[in-house]
């Protein structure tokens, strides 16, 4: 398979994403490796955050780092099915005088306070994604995918460092692509969704409540030179069907309340400006600066920053020799 210039440049890398509940390449990549192809990568994303929205009110409740290593492998299974495996490694940081404190509740779970000022690492949430490369041409391509993530581990959740939401879920959605026509040809733009079914919540002093997810990207870049691409993105994330803390039983002591995180109604919008570089024909680099832009409710990133590097790697050419 053939891929125009400006789609091989936006595969050389790996494409961090910035935003809560940061999403995987395959759902803002459109193109695939090709059979026998692929490419391995590691991103390294922080985010630092300090005031949040809670509807109501916008309050500064501290200090939150959020440091994460994603590992990443990407491969051609056919010249248009592909499969991504990631895997991410969180150290997270909380100092300020609102921690979460397990012995108020009246659940502990076994929990003791993370929230101490100190980093605290763990694995987060391993992925499999797979995307198909439905139409490809020059100027446009539209890929279908679907992903399934779950915790790697029984990670703590009660607390401001915590490395995921502790629930499986499956994505499925959609990305399209084009760039535009002369004179115009090296500005493209790209484009996806996802819906992310999530596993319910079950406390045991509530009904069980399943809060799913959406997931919109744009990004518009441009084709500076063949190996420099500058490019800005807006992310929109939201929650469906999400408790407002009022409804919550029990507030701040319930077995409810400490499953808070995967219950609450949170809705972000982010945008981010990067730059790609191809610095040869295996091995890219992808910078991003990015904040929010509105939140409804959740966590303000101020600001977020992403750099990620990839290899390409081909075992039909390795089979060759």
């Amino acid at each position: 398979m053939v891929i125009p210039s400006i789609w091989r440049c936006v595969t050389l890398v790996i494409v961090g994403s910035c935003g809560q509940g940061a999403i995987a390449q395959t759902q803002s990549n459109v193109q695939v490796p090709g059979r026998g192809a692929g490419s391995i990568g590691i991103t390294y994303q922080q985010i630092e955050i300090s005031e949040r929205d809670l509807i109501v009110v916008r309050e500064n409740f501290g200090e939150v780092t959020l440091r994460a290593l994603y590992f990443e492998l990407d491969y051609g299974v056919t010249d248009r099915l592909a499969v991504m495996l990631t895997l991410p490694l969180k150290s997270n940081r909380y100092v300020g005088d609102y921690p979460h404190d397990p012995t108020l509740l009246a659940n502990d779970h076994g929990e003791v306070l993370l929230d101490d000022g100190d980093y605290h690492t763990n694995w987060g949430d391993f992925g499999v994604d797979f995307r198909w490369l439905w139409r490809s041409a020059d100027s446009f391509a539209l890929t279908p995918f679907m992903g399934y993530y779950t915790p790697s581990n029984d990670y703590p959740l009660f607390t401001e460092t915590q490395a995921g939401r502790g629930q499986w879920r499956v994505d499925v959605g959609l990305n399209a692509a084009g760039r535009l026509g002369p004179p115009a040809r090296n500005l493209y733009w790209q484009t996806g969704y996802a819906y992310s079914y999530v596993e319910k919540t079950e406390p045991t002093d509530a009904p069980a409540r399943r809060v799913n997810q959406s997931h919109l990207s744009l990004e518009f870049g441009w084709g500076a030179t063949p190996r420099f691409m500058p490019y800005v993105t807006l992310t929109y994330n939201t929650a469906h069907d999400g408790l407002e803390l009022p409804e919550f039983t029990g507030l701040f002591v319930s077995d409810q309340f400490y499953y808070h995180d995967q219950l609450l109604p949170w809705e972000q919008t982010t945008w981010a400006l990067g730059m790609r570089f191809s610095l040869n024909d295996q091995v890219g680099l992808n910078l991003s600066y990015g904040r929010s832009s509105d939140v409804e409710f959740g966590h303000f990133y101020e600001p977020a920053v992403t750099l990620a590097v990839g290899r390409n790697f081909s075992t039909q050419r390795a089979r060759a020799r």
